[in-house]
């Protein structure tokens, strides 16, 4: 297990976007016999206090056609 804190303004200094951001952490690990594992993680740091996802069924529709619609919402806490 490994932990980093992570603070956003000092990671992207200068950058005047405020918005949500995708965040990528590649690590890898070696051992003493010059073996090593790697991974790659992405995760997303959301700029609100909340996220409402919205996702239809098919992806386009017509006027007046029947569709299906999945709602996801998330708060921080």
């Amino acid at each position: 297990k490994f932990t980093q804190n992570l603070d956003l303004q000092k990671l992207l200094p200068g950058d005047t976007n405020q918005g949500s951001k995708i965040i990528v952490v590649d690590s890898t690990v070696k051992n003493n016999l010059g073996q090593s594992v790697s991974n790659q993680q992405s995760f997303i740091v959301h700029a609100g206090g909340f996220y409402i996802g919205v996702k239809t069924d098919p992806y386009f529709v017509g006027k007046n056609q029947e569709f299906n619609l999945k709602v996801k919402t998330v708060d921080k806490f």
